[in-house]
C-alpha cells in the first residue's frame, strides 16, 4: 500500500516514518510540507521520491491509497476533508481538532465516504496497556475508585520548537498536546466518560507548560492527570480498585504490576515476585528494545491496525467519535484553567478561538 505523508515535523520524523518503514506491506511514496528544507531533509533520510510543497498536489497523486496527516492540529479537519474528497483513506495524528463543530463536520463527511479514517492515539497499542485492559476486563481490580496519570517530558527546552506548539490557540500546551492521550484512555480502558473537570495550569514563555486536571467520571471514579513539558520524561498510570492496584510504567520493560488489595506493594514477598518477573521478561524485552522499544512498538501496531482495517474492511480501532470525545474533555479542561471553575464536559466551549467569549 502506497501512503503519502502530510507534515514532516518531529512526530513524523521520529515516530511515524521509522514505524512505517518497518512494515513490509507499506511504502511511504510521497511527502508534503510547506517548508522545503524540512521536506527535503526528511524525504532524503527516508528515501521518499515524490515531494510536494502543497498537500493538495499530494492528494491529486493517484498512486496513493492513504495519507497520514501530521500537520498542526488547527489544520487537521481541513486536510482530512480534502483527503476524503480525493478518495484517500485517512490517518490523523491526535488531537482530532481544536473545534468541536469542525470535528462533527468531519464525522458527517466520513459517514458518507467508503474510506477508512482513524485517529492516532498510539498509547492504545502500547504493550503494557493492552495487557492492562485484559486485566481490567477480567474485573481483577473490582470497582475502580481512583486513576492517576503522570505524563511529563522536556520538550520546552528543545531548540527550534515550532511556534504553534507555544500557544494553546494553535494547539500547543500540555492539555491539548499530552493530557488528551489520557482523556482518550479513560474510555478505552474503563469504558467510562468524563463528566466534569477542574484544572489549573502554569504558563511561562509558552502557554500551559504544566497542568493538573481532576476529572469526575460517570462511573463514580476520580481521575487525576498531571502533565508537564518542562522536566524529564515520565509516563505512568496507577489504577486503584477496591480489590487491587494496577501500576503501569510506559518506559520500563517490566512496567506492568498488579497488587491485590491484601498485599502491600513494598513487602518482602511482593518485591521478590517482582524481581523474578523482571528476570523472566528480559528475553522478550531485549527483542523489543532491538526494534526500538515499547513506545515505537505502539506506533508500529497502530499503523498495522489501520492497514488491516483497510485491507479486511474492518472498523478502525480509534474512531473519529473517540477523537471528538477526547477533544471535548481537553477543551473543558482549558476552559477551567481560564475561568478558575470546574466545567461540565457537555458544556465545553466548541472551540479555543471562542473560549473567552463563552466563559
Amino acid at each position: 500500500m502506497k501512503i503519502g505523508l502530510i507534515g514532516c515535523g518531529k512526530v513524523a520524523l521520529t515516530r511515524h516514518l521509522p514505524s512505517l518503514q518497518s512494515l513490509s506491506n507499506i511504502e511511504v511514496a510521497a511527502a508534503a510540507d510547506v517548508d522545503p528544507a524540512c521536506l527535503n531533509s526528511v524525504a532524503d533520510r527516508f528515501h521518499i521520491a515524490h515531494r510536494y510543497l502543497d498537500y493538495k498536489d499530494l492528494l491529486n497523486d493517484s498512486m496513493l491509497e492513504a495519507v497520514a496527516i501530521c500537520v498542526p492540529a488547527s489544520l487537521h479537519v481541513e486536510v482530512a476533508l480534502s483527503a476524503l474528497h480525493a478518495g484517500k483513506h485517512v490517518f490523523i495524528e491526535k488531537p482530532l481538532s481544536l473545534c468541536l463543530k469542525e470535528a462533527t463536520t468531519l464525522i458527517s463527511a466520513a459517514e458518507h465516504s467508503p474510506k477508512k479514517i482513524m485517529v492516532g492515539f498510539n498509547l492504545r497499542w502500547h504493550p503494557h496497556l493492552i495487557d492492562a485492559r485484559k486485566i481490567l476486563d477480567k474485573g481483577s481490580l473490582g470497582h475502580i475508585k481512583l486513576i492517576r496519570f503522570l505524563f511529563t517530558n522536556g520538550i520546552r527546552y528543545q531548540q527550534n520548537l515550532p511556534e504553534w506548539k507555544k500557544r494553546r490557540i494553535s494547539g500547543g500546551g500540555v492539555i491539548i498536546e499530552n493530557a488528551v492521550h489520557c482523556f482518550d484512555l479513560f474510555h478505552y480502558l474503563f469504558g467510562c466518560d468524563v463528566e466534569e473537570v477542574s484544572a489549573v495550569s502554569h504558563s511561562g514563555e509558552c502557554d500551559d507548560e504544566t497542568a493538573s486536571i481532576t476529572c469526575r467520571m460517570d462511573n463514580g471514579a476520580i481521575a487525576v492527570v498531571d502533565v508537564s513539558e518542562c522536566t524529564n520524561d515520565r509516563k505512568e498510570l496507577e489504577i486503584y480498585g477496591h480489590t487491587g492496584l494496577l501500576r503501569v510504567s510506559f518506559y520500563r520493560y517490566d512496567g506492568l504490576e498488579f497488587f491485590p488489595a491484601s498485599r502491600f506493594p513494598g513487602d518482602y514477598q511482593t518485591r521478590l515476585s517482582s524481581i523474578a518477573r523482571s528476570i523472566r521478561e528480559l528475553p522478550k524485552a531485549a527483542l523489543l528494545m532491538r526494534r526500538g522499544g515499547a513506545l515505537r512498538a505502539s506506533f508500529r501496531a497502530e499503523w498495522q491496525s489501520f492497514i488491516n482495517s483497510i485491507n479486511y474492511d474492518r472498523p478502525v480501532e480509534c474512531s473519529l467519535e473517540d477523537g471528538l470525545r477526547a477533544s471535548r474533555v481537553a477543551l473543558a479542561a482549558v476552559q477551567s484553567t481560564i475561568s478558575g471553575k470546574s466545567v461540565k464536559v457537555l458544556r465545553a466551549p466548541y472551540s479555543l478561538s471562542t473560549m473567552d467569549e463563552q466563559i
